[in-house]
């Protein structure tokens, strides 16, 4: 009987762990979402390196993870989707950068609408990889779907 007591107990520890856990996601994905937006959209209009509108404008919607507005642009701006599909953004595409998001819709978007599993990227690419919750380095020569499975999903 008192074997039943203490599984229970532990049982209840282990609920209340992943409550927590669950939690702390909650931080990381605010935490990146700001990293994101402060390191690469606000740097790379700020410093004129990315100069395309639509590119923002895309980085944003993978940022908020704001998937219908993602299929929205992607729908409507077929030709722009066009001349950004392989734009290199600091040596990586837009595809790479989703995929070090742990979101598997916006990634499945973008590769519905053209974008390229197997693109190497042409620099050193630093990403904040949301299921660990730190800044990676991705040597050069790194492909979204690599980058995709050291990311979890």
């Amino acid at each position: 009987m008192a074997d039943l007591a203490v599984g229970k107990s532990k049982q209840r520890h282990h609920r209340s762990k992943r409550h927590h856990h669950h939690h702390h996601k909650h931080r990381g994905r605010k935490e990146m979402r700001r990293w994101w937006r402060e390191n690469i959209i606000d740097s790379l209009s700020q410093k004129g390196e990315v100069k395309d509108p639509l590119v923002l404008k895309l980085l944003d919607a993978v940022n908020n993870e704001n998937e219908q507005e993602l299929e929205h642009i992607l729908r409507t701006e077929s030709l722009g989707i066009t001349r950004v599909l392989n734009m290199d953004i600091r040596g990586g595409t837009l595809l790479h950068y989703a995929c070090s998001r742990s979101n598997a819709v916006v990634v499945e978007l973008l590769l519905r609408y053209g974008f390229d599993q197997n693109r190497r990227t042409s620099n050193e690419l630093e990403l904040y990889i949301e299921a660990y919750e730190y800044v990676s380095k991705f040597r050069t020569g790194s492909t979204p779907l690599y980058i995709a499975t050291v990311t979890g999903k």
